[in-house]
């Protein structure tokens, strides 16, 4: 019996505890033995309770992000400064990993899966969407599409994103937006703020004008650009009520 043939064949770089009980019909002591003693041989490493992951340096031809895929499942998708560089409206170096889940437990947790540095960013599943399988460093994985992309940075902006990055990837991929394809996500986001702050950005940068009305909501009241810039603002933009505390010109040179 090749336990480790037999997880690698399935694709299973991370596995749990009960993947093995369901594969051979072990008990749970049974289980508990031949993990421990992969573990002994170090030719598994513990991720948390009940999950291992096969050790990448046995699997040197295994791109490190087909582990991340293996661990996260189909309830993830690459996104924000990932998903940016994919689409090639970021020049940032990545060196953490953002992926979107809908899995609670993952919510706010940053790992290090087979050396790549990876934060999970819980949303509700009924945000869940606008995602495609696409070819990443030698494998298919989730990825926002790119107008799912610009929306999830403009809800996250403050938080996980710049709003100056965000500004410019707005001018990178101008030409290229699907704007009812980015009206049906705002639409189903329901979010008055992210319509705000996105609205006056498309316009002000790209010159594309998004419906205020029955499908996209704003509030009543003026919200900062930056959440996390500066308090005051000498400008304001009374369309998308929107105070402009963060110039935004600088960056877009």
């Amino acid at each position: 019996m090749d336990i480790l043939a037999d997880l690698i064949s399935r694709r299973k770089f991370v596995f749990k505890t009960k993947d093995l009980r369901a594969l051979y019909g072990w008990s749970s002591i049974m289980a508990y033995q031949r993990i421990r003693a992969m573990l002994d041989k170090g030719v598994i490493k513990k991720i948390w309770r009940g999950t291992f992951m096969i050790n990448p340096r046995l699997l040197p031809n295994v791109p490190r992000i087909a582990f991340v895929n293996s661990i996260l499942g189909d309830k993830y998708y690459f996104g924000l400064y990932t998903a940016m560089s994919y689409w090639k409206i970021s020049d940032i170096p990545i060196y953490t990993y953002q992926a979107i889940t809908i899995n609670r437990r993952f919510s706010g947790q940053k790992l290090n899966i087979a050396g790549l540095k990876v934060r999970l960013i819980y949303v509700n599943p009924q945000y869940f969407y606008g995602y495609i399988k696409a070819p990443y460093s030698g494998i298919l994985v989730n990825m926002s599409d790119l107008e799912k992309t610009i929306v999830d940075s403009a809800y996250f902006v403050g938080r996980y994103i710049l709003v100056q990055d965000l500004a410019k990837a707005i001018l990178l991929s101008k030409n290229k937006i699907d704007i009812q394809k980015m009206i049906e996500y705002l639409e189903k986001l329901g979010s008055p703020f992210t319509n705000q702050r996105l609205g006056f950005l498309l316009e002000e940068i790209a010159g594309i004008k998004l419906p205020i009305g029955n499908q996209l909501r704003i509030s009543n009241r003026y919200i900062l650009l930056d959440p996390k810039g500066p308090k005051q603002a000498d400008e304001r933009n009374t369309k998308w009520r929107i105070l402009i505390n963060r110039k935004i010109e600088q960056y877009l040179k």
